[in-house]
């Protein structure tokens, strides 16, 4: 069994943070790592450096105290501290790195791992994830961008797929998106400002070859038929398509109906997966 890898962590907090802070691990001792970075949502370059301690004492004048179970980070990771919570952001030595881009989501799927939040973090996040990105190492090739619902952060998203591509001009990044607001015709034009549409795969899922199998499993009216011309939509600006089917009793029954609706409308396809349901969220 493989150990899972934390991606928060708690601490005490020692000093004052004036808002979400983010940066890189410079140095690691037996008890302690140095981070050196900056606030974000401030929008200038203050060059700080923290402490984040298994102990209940550091060496510097500001950071985090009591932090458990982090033995894993190591120098060159990227982390963020908001209060007392710490998150790693992008661990170099791994190609399973994303981004998450909100908690918010327009649809409540029955069996949602990540059950959406109504607050809009968009802001917070596209600042910190700009930054972290500028720290990235040169060789990053692959990155998923997931949430909730990233469309949700609209210019914002275009923003960090552009600085995505640009610093990296061979990735490949992964959306999970739901599909429905690729439906406006508001939205069609935001996203034909990505500078490098065929770098982009959206992953979006599609339950049912019935609207209102597939509208009750997303807990969301006309879902359905926003999914369908969201996915043609994609198609037409060149991006990538892979369409996720959560294995499940609701969507079993129909399921050979689905495969052929599939082979019908979506022959553009980039790739179809087949999905356990996770065992938390709803």
């Amino acid at each position: 069994m493989v150990e899972e890898i934390k991606q928060t962590f708690r601490g005490q907090i020692k000093g004052s943070f004036k808002s979400i802070f983010a940066g890189i691990v410079v140095s690691k001792g037996d008890n302690e790592l140095v981070v050196r970075g900056n606030y974000p949502l401030d929008l200038e370059s203050y060059n700080v450096k923290i402490g984040i301690s298994e102990s209940s004492e550091i060496s510097l004048e500001k950071g985090l105290t009591m932090v458990k179970n982090s033995n894993h980070i190591r120098v060159g990771d990227i982390i963020s501290v908001n209060g007392n919570s710490i998150r790693s952001l992008f661990r170099p030595y791994s190609p399973h790195n994303s981004i998450f881009a909100t908690v918010r989501c327009n649809s409540n799927c029955l069996m949602c791992s990540q059950p959406p939040l109504d607050y809009d973090d968009t802001k917070e996040y596209y600042y910190m994830w700009k930054y972290a990105i500028s720290l990235m190492p040169d060789d990053v090739r692959f990155i998923g961008i997931t949430g909730g619902e990233p469309m949700l952060m609209g210019d914002y998203l275009v923003g960090l797929i552009n600085d995505l591509t640009d610093k990296f001009p061979k990735i490949k990044i992964d959306i999970l998106s739901n599909g429905r607001t690729q439906s406006k015709s508001i939205t069609k034009e935001l996203l034909a400002k990505i500078k490098s549409p065929s770098s982009v795969i959206f992953a979006i899922p599609l339950y049912s070859d019935f609207y209102q199998e597939h509208d009750h499993i997303v807990q969301a009216k006309d879902a359905f038929y926003q999914t369908i011309l969201g996915i043609h939509n994609l198609a037409s600006l060149g991006f990538k398509i892979e369409i996720r089917i959560v294995l499940h009793l609701l969507s079993l029954k129909r399921l050979d109906k689905l495969a052929d609706f599939i082979h019908l409308n979506f022959p553009f396809v980039y790739h179809i997966t087949f999905m356990g349901l996770e065992i938390v969220g709803h």
